[in-house]
């Protein structure tokens, strides 16, 4: 009997084995299974440009030259396509180069001598993130059920859920939505994607055990998947702080994070934000615990695929991509530390990959808004306004507060001194020492501090030099750095990094700090848990006694929309006519009066009204015209409704 393999199968298993250790002596083995994954994803690329549609199939090299409007589906082909098309140049690139960044694993320092933590700190470590969860938890639960703010209603009706549209003899029509919609269509690169498959997935569930109530929506089914992502972000900070040797630190910053005002608003908000956040978190503790283990891969892609994951839920974190990897980039080549540049560019590309080929079908679009939104001038108080937000969670200024049950810090300072000296001198030496200390005491904290800074940087450099609309918000990633910052002022107390070293007074003086938070932003936590920011579904149960409103009966009152997000209450009355100018509005009444049908009209932001479109508002305001109804009070004015109804004689 022959001694060689008899069969087919025999044979190629050990021509397998022949490969794989060829591929671990070449490379490594963590480095060859990286080289057969980037293979095997070439292969799918190349696969898909082959298999699906192509821009030449549907005319599109035509089409853009002759400058026509090209449709979703259009975008969606040319999108994916090129993305595709990009990726499989950089799978080659990444295999012709593997010889370069899979280099250097016979030198790899080992992993320094990790803390030693015992079981009972351990214990206490996971009791306080609990604490920490349960605590953010109830500061957050009760906005589940608060009326969809402007965004998210848009973003319901657009990305996620659908919307009704009126036929004839007042009935309503259900526009459903593709999968399609949810992942690759956008109107102003405001698809949070992540976020809009989560929202729906949760709709879905919310809807299948509802016996099939496929027909209408929930606010909390939306808002839950930015619930969990937000609380899990406090274990991520607890994690860094104990990753880094720190864990009181880190304990701390979770509490900051628990009771901070403006992460509590976008927790429980239908948008991408808090996912983006938490994967801004997740993206550090990955750096640290790249820099702590040196043995490891794992660490570094999971920083890629946490960028592209961040900037998926929300694409204006790219200030903070750019600025970071800036960073690591210039920093590790001064360092000469060329393994862990070598592993930082690998795990770039491949978050890029991913990024690109869900992001590519939007970039025109996106680009053609920020083409059309032209300059914008910021408020002059815009550095105060970030500031107010990064420490409080509310605006710096609240114009007419009887007209809403908000707060600013500019008014809350004037009636309380103490707050001013606390938000304008205190807090932001706290952040700053804090800084300096975590970078003094560690390599992450050099580069974490450099990254926060450059990106902010880079956001002041393209507002002096090419102003874009742009809001406080927009930079809500700085929040991460905020609450690390703050919390790092407690290394002054924290003598080693091992954990075997401690201050008596840390603790105490730890929950002294967390309690004075908890104080300083108890008002401002209020208002956001107790009061909608902007109560549309409430207006709407003003006009027609329920929401949303499609019963058909609803067809015998008609309803207009001016001011602040007029097209944005279609989610709770489809029959809505936003109005934009005064045309429009005149339009609207005269149909009224035609058809001898009531009219109500729904009045947002009447001062910003009044300063935007003067001659609307001044109809608005003609005697004898329109009756005032109820007003409802939002936590900005710029969110509050009056409700006008029309006099049934001229």
């Amino acid at each position: 009997m022959s001694d060689t393999p008899t069969s087919l199968p025999q044979q190629g298993l050990a021509a397998a084995r022949r490969f794989w250790g060829w591929l671990t002596h070449r490379y490594g083995r963590q480095e060859a299974w990286l080289v057969i994954l980037t293979f095997l994803a070439l292969v799918a690329f190349l696969i898909y440009l082959v298999k699906a549609d192509n821009p030449w199939d549907r005319h599109l090299p035509e089409k853009i030259k002759a400058a026509e409007k090209l449709t979703f589906r259009d975008l969606k082909v040319l999108g994916l396509w090129s993305a595709a098309a990009g990726n499989a140049l950089i799978c080659l690139f990444l295999l012709a180069t593997a010889g370069w960044w899979t280099g250097g694993r016979h030198v790899i320092p080992p992993a320094p001598v990790k803390p030693v933590v015992s079981p009972t700190a351990r214990r206490w470590f996971w009791a306080l993130v609990l604490f920490a969860v349960v605590l953010g938890a109830r500061e957050r639960w009760p906005r589940l059920t608060h009326s969809l703010v402007n965004d998210e209603e848009q973003a319901l009706r657009k990305f996620v859920f659908g919307e009704y549209l009126p036929e004839k003899e007042g009935t309503l029509k259900l526009k459903e939505l593709d999968w399609d919609h949810t992942l690759y269509y956008t109107i102003t690169g405001n698809n949070h994607v992540i976020h809009s498959v989560g929202a729906r997935l949760g709709l879905n569930t919310w809807q299948h055990w509802q016996h099939g109530l496929w027909k209408t929506f929930s606010e909390a089914a939306v808002r839950i998947e930015p619930l969990v992502v937000g609380l899990a972000s406090l274990v991520v900070l607890a994690l860094l702080g104990r990753t880094l040797g720190y864990p009181v630190v880190g304990l701390v910053a979770a509490f900051f994070l628990a009771l901070h005002p403006w992460h509590v608003r976008y927790s429980v908000e239908a948008r991408g934000y808090s996912g983006h956040l938490f994967c801004v978190l997740l993206s550090l503790l990955f750096l640290a615990l790249a820099f702590q283990d040196r043995q490891r891969w794992r660490w570094w892609m999971g920083f890629g695929a946490a960028q592209s994951c961040y900037l998926m839920y929300y694409a204006g974190g790219i200030y903070f991509a750019a600025g970071m990897n800036a960073v690591l980039f210039l920093g590790f080549l001064l360092e000469r530390d060329f393994i862990a540049l070598r592993r930082w560019f690998v795990a770039c590309a491949v978050g890029a990959m991913a990024f690109f080929q869900i992001i590519a079908p939007t970039l025109p679009k996106i680009g053609s808004w920020m083409e059309r939104t032209g300059s914008f001038a910021l408020p002059p108080d815009f550095t105060l306004d970030l500031w107010s937000h990064l420490l409080a969670g509310i605006p710096w200024s609240d114009a007419l507060p009887e007209l809403h049950r908000g707060m600013g810090l500019k008014r809350w300072i004037a009636d309380l001194p103490l707050v001013g000296f606390v938000a304008l001198a205190l807090a932001p030496l706290q952040a700053l020492v804090g800084m300096g200390l975590l970078a003094w005491r560690t390599r992450f904290g050099r580069y974490a501090a450099a990254g926060f800074l450059l990106s902010t940087g880079l956001v002041a450099f393209q507002l002096t030099r090419n102003p874009v609309e742009f809001y406080a918000w927009y930079l809500f990633f700085l929040l991460a750095g905020f609450v690390i910052f703050a919390a790092c002022i407690l290394l002054i107390l924290e003598h080693s990094a091992s954990g075997t070293t401690r201050n008596r007074w840390l603790v105490p003086i730890s929950i002294l700090i967390v309690t004075g938070y908890a104080i300083f932003t108890w008002a401002p936590l209020e208002g956001i848990r107790l009061y909608d920011r902007q109560p549309m579904r409430q207006a709407v149960i003003s006009a027609r006694g329920e929401a949303p409103a499609y019963d058909t009966r609803h067809a015998a009152l008609m309803t207009a929309s001016v001011g602040s997000g007029n097209g944005q209450l279609k989610s709770y009355d489809p029959r809505v006519r936003p109005c934009d100018t005064l045309a429009e509005f005149d339009a609207v009444i005269a149909e009224a009066r035609a058809s001898h049908k009531p009219l109500t009209v729904y009045l947002c932001g009447s001062d910003a009204l009044s300063h935007k479109n003067p001659e609307l508002f001044a109809r608005l305001e003609e005697p004898g015209l329109f009756e005032k109804g109820e007003y409802l009070k939002g936590l900005e004015e710029y969110w509050g409704y009056q409700i006008l109804r029309l006099k049934t004689s001229p």
